[in-house]
C-alpha cells in the first residue's frame, strides 16, 4: 500500500511541476524523483524507530527480505505508518516546490 502511495505521489508531483517532454526524459525524471523520495522516507522512518527496533530492522534487511515481509515490520513497528508517510511526503513536496519556486525566479 505505501509503494502505490509513493508512486502515485510522484506521478502527481511530476504534473503538477508540469514536466514535459518525451516518454524517456518523463521516465528519467520520475526514476529520479522516486529515488529522492524513497532517500527521504528511509531517513525519516529510521528516526521513528528505537535503538531495538533498528537492530531488528538491519537484522531483516541482512536476509534480503522480500516486500511484504518490510510492509509487515513496519506496520508492527512503527503505529500509523500510513499517515506518518503521508506527512513525509507532504513534507518533502512543500521543499520540492520551494525549490522549482527558486529557480524560476
Amino acid at each position: 500500500m505505501v509503494n502505490d502511495m509513493i508512486l502515485n505521489f510522484v506521478d502527481e508531483l511530476l504534473k503538477e511541476a508540469g514536466f514535459s517532454g518525451s516518454l524517456e526524459k518523463h521516465m528519467e525524471y520520475k526514476e529520479s524523483l522516486l529515488a529522492l523520495v524513497q532517500q527521504r522516507l528511509g531517513g525519516e522512518i529510521m528516526k521513528l524507530m528505537n535503538a531495538d527496533q533498528l537492530n531488528s530492522y538491519v537484522d531483516l534487511v541482512e536476509t534480503k527480505p522480500n516486500a511484504e515481509q518490510l510492509s509487515d515490520f513496519f506496520d508492527k513497528n512503527i503505529p500509523d505508518l500510513d499517515q506518518k508517510v503521508q506527512g513525509i511526503l507532504a513534507g518533502f513536496k512543500k521543499d520540492f516546490v520551494n525549490i522549482l519556486s527558486s529557480l524560476a525566479k
